[in-house]
Parts: structure tokens; sequence; C-alpha cells
């Protein structure tokens, strides 16, 4: 490993982390900051207002008159369960003690998870120590059990993996007991929930291998190859796993039993196995230079095979995909893991110890050898003074005071739309009252027009017949 190359994807990793917070910041002006005022007249907002036209297929029509009769029955649900719930409080407390058991088995089960993840790497560990220890004795006892510790690693990453596909799965299934007012809320409560059981098993790989740091292995080399591991069997299990079970179940819904369902395309469970294999890729490339390549080769033959799956067994789903509604969230899931990975890099460099292998063996931490090696290197030039001087307190202090007043004035610029949005709207209103204020008059001025001119008429026909 390169210490040139470390401190190059280091420099990129920061300009990342400001891209990300950057979009995280955008994303959520447009998300919840302009939309915050709410819509008025939902119903009416959807049935004249919720039609594309730019439409041009009677599939595609069909599926978004579909879409607007779900949307409509799902707003009316709520009404009615807005309505039950002011009047059947034992009900509420119901659905309270359900929210609070599934909260409390997901606890569970993240914890459960972490303990056996931890439990398999202490036994893992403690066979490749043996496996050190009989080299010395036995070369043909070492390689059996080089192969068995080699199965076993491998055993590890297959029992992750299939947790973190599993697991998901199920949450998916209790949110629907738990009776949130919004399907976007329970969206909401199962994608956090996903996210923080793969952030537990990140964190625990790499608590572990760090706790190891004065073992006879070479815990950076380890943690790598854990890393590597876990990314190859996400794509033999997630990708190439799941898409042929998909095609197992559209091909016995097309040819045995038409009353199975079809597959369907979960864009936030892909969606959130993206950022997975993103986080594992932030931690692992620091120890292992070929994991961009892997990750690149990997993302293009994922893409293809999602691509076959949904154009060959997925069906189109009823419930239109809203974009906007889980982008922020997306967006901080990313940030989340992406400062994670940086405040984890940081305690790495700066306080764990370094093994006996690698570029940085003979140092005790990582950054004495970047600083002897590299940086000695640029002391008294124009750049060091820079580097120097953006360190400084007061200049750190001064940008994150300028992000907050940065923040602040958003905040207040969308104030200010919020309140210029409520006075546009009472325009409104005030302009529709005097609209029909005058067909009011209108109509009664035209009305008593016509029955004077009726009542003349009635008289003069009486007048000529007497």
């Amino acid at each position: 490993m390169n210490v040139r190359w470390a401190y190059e994807m280091s420099h990129y990793s920061c300009k990342e982390f400001e891209v990300y917070h950057c979009r995280m910041a955008g994303s959520y002006r447009k998300s919840f900051i302009e939309t915050s005022g709410g819509i008025k007249n939902i119903y009416a907002h959807k049935v004249f207002c919720g039609w594309d036209f730019s439409i041009a297929t009677e599939r595609a029509a069909k599926l978004k008159s579909d879409s607007l009769a779900r949307e409509l029955k799902e707003l009316m649900e709520e009404d009615a369960r807005a309505v039950l719930r002011q009047s059947d409080w034992c009900h509420e407390l119901y659905v309270k003690c359900v929210r609070l058991a599934v909260t409390g088995l997901f606890l569970a089960l993240s914890a459960g998870t972490g303990y056996l993840i931890y439990s398999l790497l202490t036994h893992s560990f403690l066979a490749k120590l043996n496996s050190q220890a009989g080299h010395v004795i036995e070369i043909v006892l070492d390689e059996e059990t080089t192969v068995s510790t080699a199965g076993e690693s491998i055993a590890i990453s297959f029992v992750t993996t299939s947790i973190l596909i599993l697991l998901p799965m199920l949450f998916s299934f209790l949110v629907r007991y738990e009776e949130y007012h919004r399907p976007r809320i329970s969206l909401y409560v199962t994608m956090v929930r996903t996210f923080l059981l793969e952030l537990i098993v990140v964190a625990v790989l790499v608590v572990f291998w760090l706790r190891r740091e004065d073992s006879e292995l070479c815990w950076e080399t380890s943690l790598g190859q854990e890393v590597y591991r876990l990314i190859m069997t996400d794509l033999l299990l997630a990708v190439l796993g799941m898409t042929l079970a998909e095609t197992v179940r559209s091909q016995l819904k097309k040819k045995v039993w038409p009353s199975l369902t079809a597959p369907g395309f979960d864009i936030s469970r892909n969606t959130l196995n993206l950022i997975h294999n993103q986080t594992l890729f932030w931690v692992g490339f620091f120890f292992s230079p070929l994991l961009p390549l892997v990750m690149v080769v990997k993302m293009f033959l994922t893409f293809y095979i999602k691509k076959f799956g949904v154009l060959n067994n997925c069906e189109p789903s009823a419930r239109s995909w809203r974009a906007t509604q889980t982008e922020t969230l997306f967006l901080v899931f990313t940030f989340v893991a992406l400062l994670g990975v940086l405040v984890t890099y940081g305690y790495i460099i700066t306080r764990v110890n370094t093994s006996d292998c690698g570029p940085f063996q003979g140092s005790t931490y990582m950054y004495e050898c970047i600083l002897e090696s590299r940086c000695s290197r640029w002391r008294g030039n124009e750049f060091w003074h820079f580097l120097m001087f953006l360190t400084k307190p007061g200049v750190v202090a001064g940008v994150l005071l300028t992000m907050c007043a940065g923040v602040y004035y958003l905040r207040a610029q969308s104030s200010a739309q919020m309140k210029m949005v409520e006075i546009l709207r009472e325009m409104l209103h005030a302009e529709a009252r005097d609209k029909e204020y005058l067909l009011e008059k209108l109509s009664f001025f035209t009305g008593g027009r016509k029955s004077q001119i009726r009542n003349s008429h009635l008289s003069g026909n009486h007048s000529d017949t007497q």
C-alpha cells in the first residue's frame, strides 16, 4: 500500500464528503423547507392536478389511473383512521403497544446480530492463531487448518449477508402491524431500521479488528479481507441469488401457477444495499488498494443483472415511487456513513498501533510515517504554510460559523417564502370570494330583471284577455 495513494484517496474522500453535504442540504431544502407549508384541499389537488399529460400509451394511462385511485383510497383510509383514533382510545393504546414491541424486537435482533457476528469472528480469529502455531509443528496439519479457517471466514460472510437480506424482509412485514398514519412513515421506519442494522454489522467488523491491533496477525490485512469477502458474498446472494429466485418465481407464475403473485422491484431496499456496499468500500479501500477495481466490476454486473430481472421478472408497481420523498433520507444515510468512516479513519491513523506488516511498519501510528515520509518534504514551501493555516482553530471556527450563518440564512429565506405563499393563498381566497360575490349579484340582478319582464308579460296578456 502506497502512502501517497492513501493520501490522495483520503483527499478524494474529503471532497466527496463535501459534495454529499451540499446535495443533502439542497435536497432537504426542496423536500422539507419549501414544501413545509402543506397542500390544502388534497382531494381536489389529486383529482384535478394529479394527471400526467405526457402519457402517450394506454398501459401507462392505466397504471397512472390505478396509482391515483390507490392514492385516493389511502387518503380516505388515513382520514378514517384519524377519526377512529379520536374516538377509540383502546385501539390507540393497542397500536402504541405493538409499536413498542416491534421496536424492542428490532433492538434485540440488532444486538443479537452484532453479538453473533462478533462471536463468529472471535472463533475464526482463534482458529487462525492456532493455524499459525501449528505451522511450526507440522506442515500438513497447518495446510488442513488453513483450509478450514478459510472456509470458516467465508461461512461468516455468507451468514452475515444472509442476515442482511432476511431481516429487512422481516422489518417490512412487521411494520404493517404498527399502523402508522401514512405509508411514507412506514417506509421511513423500515429504511431507518435496515440502515441501522447494516451500520451495526460494519461497526462490529471494524471494532473487532481494531481491538486485535496487538495480535500476531496483521489486522490491516484481515480487515481488508473481511470487507472483500462481504462484498463478494453480497454479489452472490443479494444480486445473483435474489435475481435467480425472482426468475424462478416469475416462470412459476407464467407456466405453472398463474395465481402466484409476481415479484416486484423494491427500490428502497436495493438503494439501501447500494449504500451498504458503498460503506463497505469506504471502510476497506484504505486497506485493500485493488478494492476500487473490484467495486467497479461489481457495480457494472449488478446494474445489468438487476436490469434483466426488472425487465423480465418483475411486474410494475401499483404504487408510484416518489423519489423526492426519499432522496433526502438516502442522502442522510450516505452522509452519516461517510462521516462515520472519516471519523474512524482519523482514529485509526492517530490512535491505533500499526502491525508489523505493510508500509507503516516500524512506526507506532500511521500518521508518523505520513509526516516523516511526505510532509517533511513539504515544509518550507507555500503549500505547507497554507495547510498549517487551514488547521488553525480560528480558521476552523470561522468555517463552522460561516456554515451556521448559511444554514440560518437559508432557513430565514425559506420562512419568508412560506409567509409569501400564505399571503398569495389568502389573496387567491379573497379573489375567489370577490368573484363569488360578483356572480351572486349578477345572478340576482339578472334574475330580478327576468322576473320583471315575466310579470309585465303576464299582466299584458291578462289585459288583452279582458
